[in-house]
């Protein structure tokens, strides 16, 4: 069941137009935005679909990495930096990328959430690198 508290973050993120859908598969609560605009000129697609996760136990439970589709380079065709594992969820092939936003601090549930992942995954592929 997915908890509440990620219940109204997706809801709130649907309002600033992001198409989302989620699903639960064992310990796992998949998050899957569908045609996440990236960045112009940056890579080789306008749009990819981007995966998350967490478990039912968010918010004590947060995010870490997230997932583009398998094909996603940089333009010039190099694979990103810190992404050059491809990982199979909910049945395809996804592009792990291995960035972690809290390095120097745990997540927090009374000040992280999904829609501030959100937030920290646009600015993370803004960097293309």
């Amino acid at each position: 069941m997915i908890p509440d508290e990620l219940a109204g973050d997706l809801a709130a993120l649907r309002n600033r137009g992001f198409e989302i859908e989620s699903a639960e598969k064992g310990a796992r609560i998949y998050v899957v935005f569908r045609q996440f605009k990236l960045p112009a000129g940056l890579y080789n697609a306008a749009s990819t679909d981007l995966l998350m996760f967490t478990t039912p136990h968010y918010p004590q439970a947060g995010f870490d990495m997230f997932w583009t589709g398998g094909s996603l380079t940089l333009r010039d065709g190099r694979i990103p930096r810190g992404a050059d594992y491809l990982e199979e969820h909910l049945g395809r092939e996804w592009r792990r990328f291995s960035y972690h936003p809290y390095d120097a601090r745990a997540w927090n549930p009374l000040k992280d959430d999904a829609i501030g992942f959100t937030e920290y995954v646009i600015r993370r592929l803004q960097r293309g690198d």
